[in-house]
């Protein structure tokens, strides 16, 4: 509740006194990795990403979390590369679909500088995903930028803010 209203601060206290109770709640561990997600605090995502994972085996959200936190620290070092690659062909094969672990797989490929891949999953998630158009052209613009194209990723988000003016 008090993240809803934007006491993010408030929130955050109250999650570390949780976990420092109960360190086995799996809610807890979760909502404190979103949290620190928003605010790309990427080795406290990995921390309590993983704690949740340990908490709740089978649940994707948490090892989304932790590879999104991987993804974000590799720093090119080879070995982390080849781990995230190996986790997210297995989350791959186990939750195929999700679309959240399409955007990570997605911006993956664009720090592997695998431009053309990333196309062509936009290209597909567009067909597959309509209701996420939105987050769609997002992407979209993320793989332009990286690829130099300025004035066209411009362009594509002001096609957004035509399109989602929310």
């Amino acid at each position: 509740a008090l993240i809803q209203i934007g006491d993010k601060q408030s929130a955050l206290q109250q999650l570390y006194a949780l976990v420092a109770e109960q360190p086995d709640s799996f809610e807890g561990h979760l909502i404190l990795a979103r949290m620190f997600a928003q605010n790309a605090e990427w080795a406290d995502v990995q921390e309590h990403a993983e704690k949740a994972m340990v908490l709740a085996p089978t649940n994707p959200e948490p090892a989304i979390l932790y590879l999104r936190a991987r993804v974000e620290m590799t720093g090119g070092n080879a070995r982390i590369i080849q781990e995230i690659e190996k986790r997210l062909a297995e989350l791959n094969n186990s939750i195929d679909g999700n679309f959240d672990l399409d955007l990570l797989r997605f911006q993956f490929m664009i720090q592997q500088g695998k431009f053309t891949d990333a196309q062509e999953l936009i290209n597909r998630l567009k067909a597959e995903h309509p209701s996420k158009a939105d987050r769609i052209i997002l992407a979209e613009a993320e793989l332009l930028t990286a690829q130099n194209k300025t004035s066209q990723a411009i362009s594509k988000l002001n096609e957004a803010i035509e399109k989602f003016p929310d």
